[in-house]
């Protein structure tokens, strides 16, 4: 850390506890962050800290349009700041989408009101039927189904996690189907600003569809591996983050994105109540077969309780889903200005949810996502794949917080495997060989 992080957190321990209760004097706050900011040989990781700081004095200071601008630069996310029930800021988020589009802030215009009302209205749609398929039970268990040579680059060359643009995804349906429920297929990609990285799981960890599909060694089915975390491993406490925080409290948090259930839907079936068919969730089929009676009994009670928790969820997504329909195209006949522009910013609230939305011919999958939405000009995190021909940016995976590692039946090396994790101290994480029939 460097001498003026150091100075940085001295400013901000004893102050932190006093935050709600008196105004903190964030002028030296503030200063400091700025030549941290501003200066070349200045550590990245520390940069950001300092930025996330001068975001939250900003906020302190009522600053919502320059704060706004820090947050955005650090890559939170538009459902981050609606999590933080800061009106101001919320809107000030919304008036800034606007202005990516031509929409300039006139609060005596009625045509920007137009606009502003609208966009809030689909805004809060669409975060209502996030806060649905958010996953915050930290009971849960998610994995990720990957080839054995990234797990060994992941495990022991610490190298980092990558989740790539939906721009070149190999489903080609992805992005579409909300566009299609919505009535207006002709819309996909008309979003022009940014694009949308994801990271995929799933609630099933032990799956041979997955094995066949995923990981595959030599375009041999069933020789990838499965790694398992608890769900609450990406709890990044959404709706707390804004506050001052020391330096290693920020680096343990910072950009871990939160989990979201995939939602399936039958996109042409009119009926909302059929259309909108399940969200990922666990499967009875998941209950291990070696385990004993009381085990047993406690994952059944728990799978019930969470069989419950869905079919709830689903109720509230139903009625918001319909909702989202009527917002939309009242929003479209509302105004007689240029039919393009609605469309783009309709399009631009929509990628919030665009790609946690699945055909529900994929419902068995189970998934849930990691997601980040990013602008592509002046991004030097985004990076290309020569060999995959994809864009990418890298996160850092909770690898600390792994509990299991499945081997595909057919993959190979998987004692020597165990040998190396014992090796690079993983001793604590369970190394299986998936015993699931396959020719």
């Amino acid at each position: 850390m460097s001498t003026k992080t150091d100075n940085l957190n001295d400013l901000i321990i004893p102050r932190r506890l006093r935050f709600k209760k008196e105004k903190i004097d964030t002028k030296a706050l503030l200063s400091l962050c700025e030549d941290i900011i501003a200066d070349k040989e200045e550590d990245d990781k520390n940069k950001k800290y300092a930025r996330f700081i001068k975001a939250v004095c900003l906020v302190e200071e009522k600053e919502w349009n320059l704060s706004i601008n820090e947050l955005k630069k650090l890559g939170y996310s538009d459902y981050w700041i609606y999590k933080q029930k800061n009106e101001q800021l919320y809107e000030r988020m919304i008036c800034n989408n606007l202005k990516d589009h031509g929409i300039e802030e006139d609060k005596e215009s009625e045509k920007f009101g137009i606009y502003f009302q609208g966009s809030k209205d689909i805004h809060d749609c669409i975060f209502e039927i996030m806060d649905c398929l958010i996953v915050e039970k930290v009971n849960l268990q998610v994995s990720h189904y990957t080839g054995r040579n990234t797990v060994e680059k992941l495990l022991f060359e610490k190298s980092l996690f990558r989740m790539c643009s939906m721009a070149t995804a190999n489903d080609k349906s992805e992005g579409k189907i909300i566009y299609e429920f919505l009535g207006h297929p002709d819309w996909y990609k008309k979003e022009k600003f940014q694009q949308c990285f994801i990271a995929c799981f799933t609630f099933d960890a032990n799956c041979l569809n997955h094995f066949r599909l995923y990981g595959k060694e030599n375009e041999k089915e069933a020789t990838g591996v499965s790694l398992c975390f608890k769900a609450g491993s990406f709890d990044c406490s959404i709706s707390k983050q804004l506050k001052l925080k020391t330096k290693e409290e920020f680096d343990k948090d910072y950009y871990i994105s939160p989990l979201f259930r995939c939602l399936y839907i039958y996109p042409k079936e009119d009926n909302v109540e059929l259309s909108v068919a399940s969200i990922g969730h666990t499967e009875y089929s998941e209950l291990k077969e070696e385990s004993g009676e009381h085990e047993k009994k406690a994952r059944h009670a728990f799978l019930i309780e969470e069989k419950k928790e869905v079919e709830e969820n689903l109720k509230k997504i139903r009625k918001r889903m319909d909702r989202l329909k009527s917002i939309i195209n009242n929003f479209m006949n509302t105004t007689a200005d240029d039919e393009n522009k609605r469309i783009e910013i309709v399009s631009r609230i929509l990628l919030n949810l665009t790609y946690m939305v699945k055909h529900a011919a994929f419902r068995e999958e189970q998934e849930c996502r990691l997601f980040s939405i990013q602008k592509l000009k002046g991004a030097n995190h985004i990076r290309f794949c020569d060999h995959s021909r994809k864009m990418y940016m890298e996160y850092k995976l909770p690898i600390n917080e792994l509990k299991r590692i499945t081997f595909a039946p057919k993959t190979s090396e998987y004692l020597l495997f165990k040998d190396r994790l014992e090796q690079e101290e993983f001793e604590n994480v369970e190394c299986i060989q998936s015993e699931l029939p396959i020719a």
